[in-house]
């Protein structure tokens, strides 16, 4: 029987957190300096995590936060919140910080501030509430920003955060509704459309072109976001 101990804050076990905690960890030689061959051995790997572009987009989105802290809380600036980004940074094949001159500072995090950030930003121009998505990729810049850093977001931000995100899904449902959500971030294909290509597949046999969107419309159609699209939603039924 595997016996396990409850952490603080619910988790059991340190290696089965899913987020990271404030508490201080001992490495175990910590001091030993990994050697530059080596380093760049594993760089060459964590490339491959994300895409050029995707980390291009978490800097803009980054740039978009700090811009708006530094014109609504300039105090939050001046208390250290936003920082000028390390010239040593800028030659740390490590570092991704596309066209930022600037980073926000991860450990104390105000996270009052970042959901009035997101609040504010969930609305567009035109009056109508933007996609779940774009708000919650302006939370994954965040952690993204953080692993660049090397600091360790507080655990309450994690829990606001994620309350935050929860009950604005919701709340872009209700719009969706209502006619009131920016549809312009991924256009849906009308039915003509998805006819026309199932008819071009099937004359040119292409089946893989056929079965692939036959299986799109049937399983995701009626999602009104295929973002949180997961194993679970599907369940065996007579649909």
């Amino acid at each position: 029987m595997l016996l396990t101990t409850r952490m603080p804050g619910g988790c059991r076990h340190p290696a089965f957190c899913s987020k990271g905690t404030d508490e201080p960890v001992v490495v175990i030689g910590g001091n030993i300096d990994v050697h530059d061959e080596h380093l760049g051995q594993i760089q060459e790997t964590e490339d491959n995590r994300r895409k050029l572009k995707t980390k291009q987009e978490h800097c803009n989105r980054l740039k978009v936060i700090i811009q708006w802290l530094k014109e609504q809380y300039p105090q939050y600036t001046a208390a250290g919140g936003v920082i000028s980004i390390p010239q040593g940074h800028a030659r740390n094949p490590n570092f991704f910080q596309h066209t930022n001159t600037e980073d926000l500072k991860y450990n104390g995090i105000n996270v009052t501030l970042i959901k009035a950030f997101l609040s504010s930003a969930k609305r567009k121009s035109n009056g109508k509430i933007c996609s779940f998505s774009n708000i919650r990729k302006f939370h994954d810049s965040i952690l993204f920003g953080a692993e660049q850093a090397s600091e360790v977001l507080p655990q309450i931000y994690h829990q606001e955060i994620q309350k935050f995100l929860e009950s604005f899904k919701k709340e872009s449902v209700k719009a969706k509704r209502q006619g009131n959500v920016d549809e312009h971030d991924a256009d849906q294909i009308p039915l003509p459309l998805y006819s026309h290509i199932c008819e071009w597949a099937v004359a040119a046999g292409n089946i893989f072109a056929w079965t692939f969107t036959v299986c799109q419309w049937n399983c995701m159609c009626r999602s009104a976001s295929i973002d949180p699209l997961g194993i679970h939603n599907f369940t065996i039924g007579i649909d």
